[in-house]
């Protein structure tokens, strides 16, 4: 599976979430190189406006908005809402989800800009984590205790899973009986249909 159908991966699993918890859920992710599910309006309780969340997929924890040199920050200044997403470490099946204010990653982000900008390295560019790490160009991380809500859950839908292993049992257990009915019926010179099968199992 190449990278982009991970993220995607990962971002219907936060969809799947969203949903769970009430929200009606419109995508609306455009332009170039702006991946599907990334740019989402979630309504609630109907809402009939929405707050707009954007949902950031990543590996190393660490995620990424442009500043554009004028005091902010592109993207992130058009939300309400910041959805950081990244797989569990050890565990790749599993993601945490955790839900922000935008405000929340604003100021995170605002706060290491001045830093860098006052060592004369307003240039750079930031990424940040919202588990603690040391060190000037992450002076904003450590933001997790702020989360509206984080958990952790399965990238891929159990319920669907469950169905999924259910059918091919299914499946599976009614082709072998099919291989037997057509062996007895070329032994017995009979029909498949003609042929009820009783199997019991002795412990």
């Amino acid at each position: 599976m190449s990278k982009s159908e991970k993220e995607n991966e990962i971002r219907l699993a936060a969809v799947r979430i969203l949903k769970a918890k009430g929200y009606v859920i419109e995508d609306e992710s455009s332009g170039s190189g702006v991946p599907k599910l990334s740019r989402l309006r979630l309504r609630l309780d109907g809402d009939q406006v929405g707050e707009m969340c954007a949902v950031k997929v990543t590996t190393s924890g660490r995620i990424h908005f442009v500043h554009d040199g004028a005091g902010s920050f592109k993207v992130l200044d058009d939300m309400d809402l910041i959805l950081h997403a990244c797989p569990v470490s050890g565990d790749t099946s599993k993601v945490r989800l955790s839900m922000f204010a935008q405000k929340t990653i604003n100021d995170a982000f605002g706060k290491t800009f001045a830093r860098l900008d006052s060592l004369g390295k307003g240039n750079l560019p930031i990424w940040l984590n919202p588990d603690r790490e040391d060190g000037d160009r992450f002076v904003g991380s450590g933001f997790i205790g702020e989360a509206l809500w984080s958990e952790t859950v399965s990238i891929a839908d159990e319920d669907d899973e469950a169905g999924k292993r259910s059918q091919a049992s299914q499946s599976s257990d009614g082709s072998i009986m099919d291989v037997i009915k057509e062996m007895l019926s070329k032994h017995m010179g009979v029909s498949p249909d003609k042929i009820d099968i009783d199997v019991r199992v002795r412990v």
